[in-house]
């Protein structure tokens, strides 16, 4: 009987690779550019059902095995993806692939001097234009930029107390040890020795970062720690009124005071009584100026003069050493922050004139006024 099954099997798999086999067909086709019919070598051909991947040859041309009623994905870099379905009869194809519009182009780099092309400028730049501006959230213009491009470098969440670098920006380093380590911020054209979170954030339309050295041939030593260039919004001549605004809402989380692992108050007073019973509070109890004294001491030392009872300090002790002032912060003192900011952004222009209007409204979770912006623009 296991003979039998063994041999149906067989018989089985040879008839559905024979289906298999019936079902697909090899086809050829060449590939060129829509633009100037010149063949496209490298590109990819992918058929969906039967999964084969091939690349097209030097001339153009390619062939590749498909299934009955397959589908065919033609790409290259630079090209837009083509879908091409494949019936019965169609043995060859001729595929012309459009060429994708760059969008390189279309990026203008303002190097604070002049505006230029990409392919114009040298050394290493990134342009961070308005969209993507309006997709962070922040009371300032550094909050807009932190984590937006590399090779820049935001220490402003820690204590900063340098003097040679009060915007707490480094880009790609430091470039010096006892010099300015600010990067130099031009605001448009003009260089800015102002503090940078006084520029209202919704003013700005793009900003470009100049990397590297090159920016020195422009704007001299300064800009060997990176330039910031930042353009605002203005308004033009002839211009329709155009009305903006925005408005954000950031809640902050409370800080969590059990992230950096801390001695509890039971060890802690255990540490105490150790350095007490070894007379290291004696002189700070006999001194003139009675420095402060922890609580904890302060109860080893009634319990020594007599002034309590060992029951009443024990309890004392006790209560002490279960209390954990991070909790009573946490109810007492924090809570969550919440920041609602409102922009508004006037702007238009006439024959003779180009006017903008902007302003401000930043509340804190207190319920406070914060800031206040209010500007003025003319080309």
């Amino acid at each position: 009987m296991k003979k039998y099954i063994e041999i149906t099997i067989v018989l089985l798999l040879l008839a559905v690779n024979r289906t298999i086999a019936q079902a697909t067909k090899q086809i050829s086709g060449h590939i060129f550019s829509a633009e100037d019919n010149q063949p496209l070598s490298g590109s990819t051909v992918r058929a969906i059902r039967s999964k084969q991947l091939v690349f097209s040859n030097d001339v153009g041309s390619f062939i590749i095995t498909v299934a009955t009623h397959d589908t065919l994905l033609v790409s290259r870099i630079g090209y837009i993806t083509q879908r091409i379905a494949v019936g019965k009869g169609m043995d060859n194809f001729q595929i012309a692939l459009i060429q994708q519009n760059s969008s390189l182009q279309d990026v203008t780099i303002n190097t604070g001097y002049q505006k230029l092309k990409p392919n114009e400028v040298n050394g290493s730049y990134v342009v961070i234009d308005n969209k993507t501006l309006n997709q962070q959230t922040g009371l300032n213009i550094l909050d807009r930029l932190n984590g937006v491009t590399s090779s820049l470098l935001f220490n402003t969440g820690k204590q900063n107390n340098n003097p040679q670098n009060t915007t707490g920006i480094t880009i790609r380093g430091l470039s010096t040890i006892n010099g300015p380590l600010d990067p130099l911020i031009v605001v448009d054209n003009f260089i800015y020795d102002g503090n940078i979170n006084n520029i209202n954030p919704n003013d700005v339309e793009s900003i470009t970062v100049l990397k590297d050295a090159a920016a020195a041939s422009i704007w001299g030593a300064r800009a060997g720690n990176g330039v910031i260039v930042i353009t605002t919004k203005k308004g033009h001549f002839n211009q329709k009124l155009q009305v903006d605004f925005n408005t954000d809402v950031i809640v902050t989380d409370k800080p969590n005071l059990y992230y950096n692992p801390q001695i509890s108050s039971s060890d802690y007073i255990d540490f105490e009584q150790m350095l007490f019973n070894k007379g290291y509070y004696n002189s700070q109890f006999t001194s003139k100026s009675r420095p402060a004294i922890s609580p904890a001491v302060q109860v080893f030392e009634d319990r020594k003069n007599g002034l309590i009872s060992p029951e009443d300090s024990a309890s004392q002790i006790d209560a002490m050493k279960k209390t954990d002032n991070r909790q009573q912060f946490e109810k007492y003192f924090y809570r969550k922050g919440v920041t609602q900011q409102y922009a508004l952004n006037l702007r238009g222009g006439s024959r003779n004139i180009g006017w903008l209007v902007s302003g401000t409204y930043d509340i804190d979770s207190t319920g406070s006024m914060e800031n206040q912006h209010l500007s003025l623009c003319r080309p």
